[in-house]
């Protein structure tokens, strides 16, 4: 009669194969990245996994290591490939401005890119001396909040052409119909952008008639033109 093995050593020795086997170690990583943000397979954070069992594989370990050494990277989509390969999907930032008197964009939250595709966003223009280098990101709060608000717009029906910075708290937003309105760094730019749309969707009159709309007090203040 043959002998049959008890369950739980049966258990271990599939788990010391799945932990120590050369078929689980990782010898591929494939990267895919959209919108330009180039992540190079050799890079360190990825090429110290190379070897590694692919079970032993913490993904929120990789994501967070990689969007620190690439400021561009939105998000990591990382799929574990078995036996032993990594797939990751690299997600760009994506610019919400053109930078005024350069070939350079910014995104929501500051960072400096190369232009692409600049027909459609606004053009932000920046205080005089504000430093813009490729790579870094713009650090004036009244400037990320102009860049906040001009990400919130898109899903407006307000649709901005240029964003300029009047004082170190004002932002002025100017719309094809060369109608402004004034935001202030000083308030939520969700809360502005919403009582904005809010504002428009409940207009009875031709948005083109607008001049003006004031959204620096706590109601709206609008102005029509003569």
């Amino acid at each position: 009669m043959k002998k049959v093995l008890p369950v739980g050593v049966i258990l271990v020795a599939i788990i010391a194969i799945v932990l120590f086997s050369p078929l689980f170690k990782i010898r591929e990583i494939v990267v895919s990245a959209e919108n330009g943000c180039n992540v190079d397979k050799n890079d360190k954070n990825l090429s110290q996994f190379i070897g590694k069992n692919i079970f032993y594989i913490n993904r929120p370990n990789i994501q967070n290591d990689l969007k620190k050494t690439f400021p561009c990277i939105e998000n990591v989509s990382l799929e574990k490939k078995i036996p032993n390969k990594l797939l990751l999907k690299i997600t760009s930032k994506k610019a919400v401005v053109n930078i005024d008197g350069t070939s350079f964009q910014a995104t929501a939250d500051g960072l400096v890119i190369e232009a692409k595709n600049s027909d459609k966003r606004p053009q932000l223009f920046l205080p005089q001396n504000t430093p813009v280098v490729l790579g870094q990101k713009l650090q004036d709060p009244t400037t990320l909040s102009s860049l906040a608000i001009s990400a919130r717009l898109v899903k407006t029906d307000f649709v901005p052409t240029n964003i300029r910075i009047v004082d170190n708290t004002d932002i002025a937003v100017y719309s094809s119909t060369e109608a402004v309105v004034l935001f202030s760094s000083l308030g939520d730019p969700n809360v502005q952008v919403d009582s904005l749309q809010a504002l428009l969707a409940g207009a009875k009159i031709d948005p083109s008639k607008i001049a003006k709309i004031d959204l620096r007090f706590e109601k709206p203040v609008v102005t029509y033109k003569q």
